[in-house]
């Protein structure tokens, strides 16, 4: 597993059009998984996120904060996700 290190959060807006501050809703199911492949687990669709500043070393990953503000990343082209 490679890791980046990332020091720099200024990306405000990201290339799917979302911006931080944003609040988002999940559209489908989030199935997370290990580097194993194993499922850890899933989260509901509807859940609402809100949208973290990217950075911007590696501006395709979209930084959210969970319902239970931990923090978490998506790439920018595969997030199911409805801007409220």
């Amino acid at each position: 597993m490679d890791f980046k290190y990332r020091d720099t959060y200024t990306v405000e807006v990201y290339k799917s059009g979302l911006k931080a501050g944003q609040s988002v809703r999940l559209k489908k199911d989030l199935v997370c998984r290990d580097h194993r492949g194993t499922v850890t687990e899933t989260i509901k669709a509807e859940s609402v996120w809100l949208v973290l500043n990217g950075c911007s070393t590696d501006p395709k990953v979209v930084f959210l904060q969970q319902p239970d503000g931990e923090p978490h990343t998506w790439d920018d082209d595969r997030i199911h996700i409805r801007v409220l």
